[in-house]
């Protein structure tokens, strides 16, 4: 920002007009935040399930292992 002349508080300002005047630049913001919310959101969901899936398996079960799991 140090070449355009405009210190971030400006362009932050600047950013925040533009959106709030604009109704289709609005949405267009609100649902590339969904988007890219609801990604990561979704896999994170991913990552935790498989974690705990690693970590339940390298637990003991308590019970003895069946005829076909001893192999």
């Amino acid at each position: 920002m140090a070449e355009t002349g405009i210190t971030p508080a400006e362009a932050i300002d600047l950013v925040v007009t533009n959106v709030l005047s604009d109704p289709i630049t609005l949405v267009l913001v609100l649902l590339g935040a969904l988007l890219v919310g609801g990604a990561s959101a979704a896999l994170g969901y991913l990552s935790l399930g498989a974690t705990v899936e690693q970590l339940g398996s390298l637990l003991p079960s308590g019970r003895p292992p069946g005829p076909q799991e001893r192999e």
